[in-house]
């Protein structure tokens, strides 16, 4: 079997699991399941009266974890729980640690969405598949997501593929912006869920 690393730095995974699961058939080959590598245990930092893009909640990924075959499953949720003036954005994104936020690779957005009322919830359901490992790796996506307004509601996002360099550090992601600076804006993240399945040979 593939040896597969740990992620928290060798240390038992919180509230997580490892086993191998044989998944029948004639095939004798197992997958070793890395599962909840993260979730958040309390609010993320809420976002208001600024027009910067902010990490809402976030999970590294360490290098050298991901190979060909990996997926990685994210389920994230928040609210708007404050709404004076403007449009939001809301965005999943995946890139190495290295990488300025704002140039982080964005597997899918809400887009600049107006309309938006006091407590509107976001919601954010999402598979990536890596397809090859090293530093010129390649991933692909697809979401599911809502913000809870007529534009947004229930859409599908297909990530084609892009590049993700597997041999460093990799963030996972949801970030907020506000198109218009108001102490009355505020974002917060509540629920940021990270699940890492590597397949065995």
């Amino acid at each position: 079997m593939s040896q597969i690393p740990q992620l928290m730095s060798g240390r038992a995974l919180e509230h997580g699991i490892s086993l191998m699961v044989d998944h029948g058939g004639k095939s004798s080959k197992k997958m070793h399941v890395i599962s909840q590598a993260n979730a958040d245990v309390a609010d993320g930092s809420a976002l208001n009266n600024s027009t910067d893009e902010t990490a809402l909640a976030s999970y590294t990924i360490p290098k050298n974890t991901l190979v060909a075959g990996s997926t990685i499953r994210i389920r994230a949720a928040g609210i708007l729980s404050a709404h004076a003036t403007g449009n939001a954005t809301i965005q999943l994104k995946l890139d190495t640690s290295d990488t300025a936020i704002g140039s982080a690779e964005s597997i899918a957005t809400t887009g600049s969405t107006g309309s938006l009322n006091a407590n509107d919830i976001y919601d954010f359901d999402s598979l990536i598949q890596v397809r090859t490992a090293g530093s010129s790796g390649t991933a692909v996506g697809v979401t599911n997501f809502s913000f809870e307004t007529p534009t947004t509601a229930g859409e599908h996002s297909l990530k084609p593929s892009f590049t993700l360099d597997t041999t460093k550090d990799n963030i996972v992601q949801i970030t907020g912006e506000f198109a218009a600076a108001n102490a009355g804006n505020t974002l917060v993240n509540g629920i940021f869920v990270v699940d890492v399945v590597n397949p065995s040979t």
